[in-house]
């Protein structure tokens, strides 16, 4: 597969590996007779994501789509999308477009992988064809089986249909060497072998893949031993009215499509409500036969996106059979019970991380507590025009921090930790001494840090040296606790720590049990103070990448995982800040946190 330094830009729409082991348990011939689902697939297990999502209308799933891919392509810049054609997909597409054009995420460096391709005409219609799973002769004879069709097929198309469509409008920007396909110009069985190398080497994040007649999945039909990877689908004996001058479709198999990290499942309208409720009862009750229920069942990430048309028939209509159900969640809004008269910390790793990461929540919570944002290094390594020294670049920096924290209702410290001047920014233990005394000073009883696995080398250490201080502390307390009393198990010092993310390390599925849902004059306040380090916005804009982020987890979180509460989950706001919290009250506490830290693993919900 090639790449390319060439880069998209957002249209304007007019009009994986694989591996030769075939999956566990899949039955050895095309039937459809029941096959039980697979109970020891290598793929399952308890970091498996099965999520049934319905929404009210299609357009209202569209923007579901758009969200997810979004997200993912902020996680990951270079996505790698599988794509089927159809009005479903097509639909989910358009959304995705335009949140590309509002600037929700940057698709430029993404490829995409078309799912599935038809072939030439059938022998009925060319002779030239007639001959076309010979290999040897196929070159000859190129040219007159892909010649133009004496049919309804445009003849520009004729040879690639799905790829022409996807091409007129959702890839319409993206350079050639970011599109992958089965090759159009050889027959059909050396393109699937030529495509089935491409996906051996490599590796798709994502698919997006629509459930079709009695619960196949494009033109994947059965669970059988020849269509687990890219093979030929004879189409002249299908009844499809719209497939009859194609001889054959080129595909994606079964394992090639649950190799792929995560896979998007949609269906919409009311014709396929019965579909939809015959697939999703065959996931309950374990008798598997269609290849949507077998994904449902097995695939490790997925999701399942319904309209409320296409849910319409199903028995279990809140979140569909099989949905995870999250509880345990802290929320910070002005609706709950928020701290007061407290102590918080925010650690910033830069000058500006305050305000990217957690500004709105420390925003909400300075009408009632006594915020700081402690500013850990001076961040003069950044370039500043004008600024030519590191001192008049730190006397810019913390001169913004100052005004950040004022937005913020907050006040400001300036550690000035001696790591940020070292190779690497590698912390020691005077930068651990030096975190000590600061607590020591401040008291706090909330700090708000880097979560776990943020893969900055700045952030990362600043982390490393804050957990070493908070286990020096919580040592200490307990030491002291033990002279008051033997029989002491824990320091009496708690401290609730709240690790956030940034557009630059994203949580992950689970990775997160805290959400705030700021009032909008509180969000307000948040873009505020991003826009007052004006050395770093002109360079990076900082302000729509966080604002970008928080109106992505507001589309998602309350279905992803707060839907199935006993009750109605608490509404959110259109933007949100999302938190993994936890209570330290013992160093074998932080140890956890350490333990993470050192396998660069997020916190696990």
């Amino acid at each position: 597969s090639a790449s390319s330094e060439a880069s998209a830009v957002p249209p304007s729409f007019g009009a994986s590996g694989t591996s030769s082991e075939k999956l566990d348990h899949t039955p050895s011939t095309a039937s459809s007779a029941s096959t039980a689902a697979p109970q020891s697939n290598p793929l399952l297990g308890s970091s498996r994501q099965q999520r049934i999502l319905i929404s009210e209308s299609a357009s209202a799933l569209g923007e579901k789509v758009s969200a997810l891919v979004c997200a993912r392509a902020l996680e990951t810049p270079r996505l790698r999308i599988a794509l089927t054609v159809g009005m479903t997909s097509r639909n989910a597409y358009l959304s995705v477009q335009r949140g590309w054009q509002r600037g929700a995420c940057d698709l430029a460096s993404c490829h995409f992988y078309l799912f599935d391709e038809f072939y030439g005409p059938p022998a009925s219609l060319s002779a030239s064809t007639a001959n076309r799973s010979n290999d040897a002769t196929v070159a000859s004879s190129a040219s007159a089986a892909f010649a133009p069709l004496k049919c309804s097929i445009d003849s520009k198309s004729a040879a690639a249909p799905h790829f022409y469509e996807l091409r007129e409008d959702f890839l319409a920007s993206f350079p050639m060497e970011q599109i992958h396909r089965p090759p159009p110009l050889l027959s059909p069985a050396l393109a699937a072998s030529e495509y089935r190398e491409v996906l051996r080497i490599n590796t798709l994040d994502l698919a997006i893949l629509a459930i079709g007649p009695g619960g196949r999945v494009g033109w994947i039909r059965s669970l059988g031993e020849d269509q687990q990877f890219v093979n030929v689908v004879d189409l002249e004996s299908e009844p499809e009215q719209q497939n009859k001058n194609y001889g054959a479709c080129v595909t994606m198999g079964l394992s090639d499509v649950m190799r792929i990290k995560e896979v998007i499942l949609l269906s919409v309208d009311r014709n396929k409500s019965r579909v939809v409720r015959d697939v999703l009862e065959e996931v309950e009750s374990g008798h598997i036969r269609s290849v949507a229920a077998y994904l449902i069942a097995n695939h490790p990430n997925i999701w399942v996106l319904l309209d409320s048309a296409a849910a319409s028939e199903l028995k279990h209509k809140d979140a569909g059979p099989q949905a995870q159900v999250y509880k345990d969640f802290t929320f910070l809004t002005r609706s709950h019970d928020l701290p007061s008269n407290k102590n918080v910390i925010c650690i910033s790793p830069h000058p500006d991380d305050t305000s990217i990461s957690a500004g709105a929540a420390l925003a909400l919570l300075a009408d009632r507590n006594h915020v700081y944002s402690c500013v850990a290094t001076t961040g003069h390594h950044a370039y500043i025009p004008g600024a030519d020294s590191p001192a008049e670049r730190i006397k810019v920096r913390e001169l913004e921090a100052a005004n950040e924290a004022h937005l913020l209702g907050a006040a400001v410290d300036y550690l000035r930790l001696p790591l940020y001047d070292r190779s690497g920014s590698q912390y020691n233990e005077d930068d651990i001494l030096l975190l000590v005394e600061y607590f020591r000073l401040r008291e706090p009883h909330i700090i708000f840090l880097p979560h776990t696995a943020d893969t900055h080398p700045t952030h990362r250490n600043v982390l490393r040296a804050v957990l070493g201080a908070l286990s020096q502390l919580l040592s200490a307390n307990h030491q002291e606790a033990l002279k008051q009393s033997p029989a002491a198990t824990e320091s009496t010092l708690s401290i609730e720590l709240f690790m956030y993310e940034g557009p630059w390390s994203l949580f992950p599925p689970r990775g997160y049990n805290t959400v705030c849902s700021p009032p909008s004059d509180m969000f307000s306040k948040k873009m505020a103070a991003i826009d007052a380090h004006v050395s770093q916005t002109g360079r990076t804009p900082y302000g729509k990448a966080a604002e970008a982020l928080a109106v992505l987890r507001a589309s998602l979180v309350p279905e992803q995982d707060l839907a199935g509460f006993g009750e109605q989950p608490p509404k959110l706001e259109d933007k949100v800040e999302l938190f993994y919290r936890v209570v330290l009250r013992t160093p074998s506490d932080v140890a956890k946190l350490v333990t993470w830290f050192d396998a660069h693993q997020p916190p696990q919900r």
